[in-house]
Formats: structure tokens, C-alpha cells, sequence
């Protein structure tokens, strides 16, 4: 089987991230640092990978944009905060807010439960649920998750962009599967009757250091959380489904010190056919560095190597992310109602 028409554009502006690594064992492209593991072979360049046994980058190491430190921070007053990059229409914040409704959403659910605590002990308002979505036909689906949610005393926010390690665009291509949510909403095109959209993309690692890095924690904690952890410092889980841009912004969460300091679980899926237009030379005006990543095979096992090597090497003292494959794509259609606020429903009765 041929591989599909990929005709997607990028446009990025030169704004450079200032990381200042203090990790104690790094991937190096083209040797030069020794490291625990063999040289193996990615997309043609031999590459070792050494343990990685901590990462101290502070927050101070890290140079917000200018966009960033204007915007109020989203994340304030947040305990527990969920971020749903590639959210589709949204259900998986509802399988976190509403877990009830999902009896079949069984994976997701219990990664829920285990990472916040089980919903008898744990309370909405403790909770800031993000939903990434670049689709605008998804942007009146979640507007109306926005409105609802805030009559229900619940903090969600719907941020209508893709991710990368740049700021910029891309152009995204509809295909003709609205029956099935555009789940297939990417940067590939497939047929020439598949309708290119211009998308903006934020830099996730810059916007996820001022928003939920920085954050202020509550005052008052609503639920009963036995975890010490939880109420001293809180927690982070991200859903990444991004269509490719996960080779990009994992390395960089990585070895900014985010991943390692701020949060705790991240879960999702890559998707190797689309890796490539990620691609990039050292030698490009914002100084990010070199991605090249070839076929589907080579996409494959450059993020698992990432994911299955580097990130579980790391010492769990030193840092508290963790990375795991899951892709619960149960409720494509969602199908259940939106909650009504107790007070509206006696009104109506």
C-alpha cells in the first residue's frame, strides 16, 4: 500500500526556547557522549542514549514569549488539571468530569482514578480541564462545553490551536468524515477533494511553564485527597493525540525539565505516518535544532525509543512523568446530555 499525498505547510516564527540542562545523561545524535545502551540506528544517523537520572531545570531556566507572560495564567487556583491535547469533540474531559455516563470508557476512567483519585473522594471544583482542538468545526461543541461546565461550578477551557515546539501554522486537510467526528483531521492529504484549513500552533512546552507550571495552588481543597503529594504540589495528566506533533514536543518537554518537574502522566498514541513533516536542519534561523525522521518504520521506532528507553530509565525520585500508551477511543460521538445544574432542574420541575 502507497503511502498518502502529504502536502501539509508549516510556517514558524524564530522563537527560540533558553533551556539550561542539568540532566545527567542526554540523547546525543552522532555520538559523542557515551551512555549505557548500544548505538543503534534512527533514520540513518547513529545515535547513543545514554540513562537519564535526573533533571533540574528550574522554571526560571525557561523564556515565556511575550504573548505568555501578558496572558492571565489559566491555571491558577488549580489543584488538578487535566490537558486534553487533541480533543476532538471533548469526551475525555467528560469521561474525567462525568465518569458515570462512561461505564465503557474503562482505560481511561481508571487512569483517571488512579492519577486524581476515585470520584467519590475527589471534587470537580478541585479541577481545570484544557481541551486542545485546532478543527474548527469542533469550536461550537466546545464553546457549549465551556458554557455548561461553568454553570456547573466546573473550569473548563477550550483552546482552539495545535501544538509543536515553535509557534506558528499549519495547514490541516478536512477529509470527508464528518460521520465519524473528522477523526481524520490532519496534516496529510489523502484525495484531492480534501479541503486545507490554516491552523494556529502554540509552542505547548512555553504555554504549559506559564499557565500551569507557575500556577498559584488553592487556598481550599474541596476533596478528600489522601495522597500528601496531591495537596502540596497537586497533579498533571496530559492526553497526546496530536497527529505527529508528539516527535516534536515530547523531547522538548523532556529536556526542558517540564516533563520531569510538573508532570505526572502522559498518555496517547503516535503517529508515525505524519512524522516526517516535523523534519527539520540545525541549521534553520530559530536555532531549534535537527528532527529528521524518515519512513513509518523509522518513525516507529525513534519514538519508541524515546518513550520505551529514555523515559522509563529515568529515576522516579529524580522525576515524577511517566509516558504510557493509551488510546480509549470509545464514545466517538459522545451520545450522553450535558449536565444540568441542580438548581436549574428543580426550577423546571
Amino acid at each position: 500500500m502507497s503511502e498518502p499525498t502529504a502536502v501539509g505547510t508549516t510556517s514558524f516564527s524564530s522563537r527560540p526556547l533558553r533551556l539550561a540542562l542539568l540532566c545527567v545523561g542526554v540523547l546525543v545524535v552522532g555520538g559523542g557522549l557515551l551512555g549505557e545502551w548500544e548505538l543503534i540506528n534512527l533514520s540513518g544517523v547513529s545515535t547513543t542514549i545514554s540513562k537519564v537520572t535526573s533533571c533540574t531545570t528550574t522554571a526560571a531556566d525557561i523564556t515565556a514569549t511575550d504573548d505568555n507572560r501578558r496572558s492571565p495564567r489559566l491555571g491558577d487556583d488549580c489543584l488538578l488539571v487535566y490537558l486534553d491535547v487533541g480533543s476532538n469533540i471533548g469526551v475525555h474531559n467528560r469521561f474525567l468530569l462525568e465518569p458515570e455516563l462512561y461505564p465503557d470508557a474503562k482505560d481511561a476512567v481508571r487512569l483517571f482514578n488512579s492519577a486524581f483519585g476515585p470520584p467519590s473522594l475527589r471534587d470537580n471544583r478541585d479541577i481545570c480541564a484544557f481541551g486542545f482542538e485546532p478543527n474548527p468545526a469542533h469550536k461550537k461543541r466546545h464553546l457549549q462545553l465551556e458554557e455548561v461546565y461553568k454553570k456547573m461550578g466546573w473550569r473548563y477551557h477550550y483552546i482552539p490551536a495545535g501544538v509543536s515546539d515553535r509557534v506558528g501554522n499549519m495547514t490541516f486537510f478536512h477529509k470527508s468524515d464528518g460521520n465519524n467526528e473528522e477523526w481524520g483531521f490532519s496534516m496529510v492529504r489523502l484525495t484531492p477533494n480534501d479541503r486545507a484549513e490554516v491552523v494556529p500552533i502554540i509552542h505547548l512546552t512555553e504555554w504549559l511553564q506559564h499557565h500551569i507550571v507557575e500556577r498559584k495552588l488553592p487556598t481550599t481543597i474541596h476533596g478528600n485527597y489522601s495522597d500528601p503529594g496531591t495537596r502540596e504540589r497537586g497533579k498533571v495528566v496530559m492526553k497526546m493525540d496530536a497527529e505527529g506533533a508528539e516527535y516534536a514536543v515530547l523531547p522538548n518537554l523532556l529536556f526542558s525539565g517540564v516533563f520531569c518537574q510538573s508532570l505526572d502522566i502522559v498518555f496517547g498514541e503516535a503517529h508515525p505516518r505524519v512524522a516526517h513533516l516535523f523534519n527539520r536542519d540545525s541549521d534553520q534561523p530559530d536555532r531549534q535544532g535537527e528532527l529528521k525522521i524518515g519512513d513509518r518504520n523509522d518513525a516507529r521506532q525513534w519514538f519508541n525509543t524515546l518513550a520505551e528507553r529514555v523515559l522509563k530509565s529515568m529515576n522516579p525520585a529524580d522525576c515524577r512523568g511517566r509516558w504510557l500508551y493509551l488510546d480509549d477511543e470509545s464514545y466517538l460521538h459522545d451520545g450522553q446530555p450535558f449536565p444540568v445544574p441542580k438548581n436549574d432542574t428543580e426550577s423546571k420541575s
